[in-house]
């Protein structure tokens, strides 16, 4: 697992991931994709000398500060994070997606400032999300009911690093058409899912922006 590099120091998650936790740098995505990482190493007999595969979350901390946000939208923190998608084409290797429906219900999460502190997160590589459950309870979950969805690979190898721009935008096109054909047998048949990221905020915040201001 690939995330930012302080979360393998956090209490408990240190513990339980140990060393199948590195941070998302293209320097170690790189080398878990070539096997010379370290873990790769370590982990060859446990895995039967299959390869590791570096699981990463385009959307991270920013994404999180979004969890809650609107009951009818889901939003997606990637709508200008392309590296991922860079090093996939460079490696020859294809996405497979996969889609937690559920865990943007489980908090609510502080609503002043989110895109502000959203672009925080992505430049600090710290959370920025308040949180709270049932009760003002901060641990509690308002719903553990969480399925994770597993679809087929996002064909990046298809691709050249001078189209990553169309690549990127087949991906999200792709990811909605996988959060669209499943969300209704997982219960969320009423979401839609919106793309964000540091220079497009929500549909609503930007609509709110553009509208004209009474003179009153």
């Amino acid at each position: 697992m690939c995330v930012a590099p302080l979360v393998k120091f956090y209490p408990l998650y240190g513990e339980i991931f140990n060393d199948r936790v590195t941070d998302a740098s293209r320097e170690t995505i790189e080398a878990i994709l070539k096997g010379t990482h370290p873990a790769a190493k370590r982990l060859a007999a446990a895995t039967d000398g299959q390869p590791l595969t570096p699981a990463i979350i385009p959307g991270g901390f920013s994404e999180a500060t979004y969890t809650g946000a609107d009951p009818n939208v889901e939003y997606a923190y990637c709508a200008d994070r392309m590296g991922f998608i860079k090093l996939a084409i460079e490696a020859q290797v294809d996405i497979l997606v996969a889609y937690s429906y559920g865990l943007n219900d489980m908090y609510k999460t502080l609503a002043w400032q989110r895109h502000w502190r959203a672009v925080k997160a992505q430049a600090w590589g710290l959370p920025t999300v308040l949180w709270t459950g049932p009760y003002l309870l901060g641990n509690t979950p308002f719903t553990e009911q969480i399925t994770v969805v597993t679809f087929d690979p996002f064909p990046a190898s298809r691709y050249t690093v001078d189209q990553l721009p169309q690549a990127h935008a087949d991906y999200m096109a792709y990811l909605k058409q996988c959060f669209d054909s499943k969300k209704a047998e997982c219960g969320h048949a009423h979401k839609r899912l919106e793309f964000i990221g540091k220079s497009k905020p929500p549909e609503a915040m930007a609509a709110a922006a553009r509208a004209p201001r009474s003179k009153l």
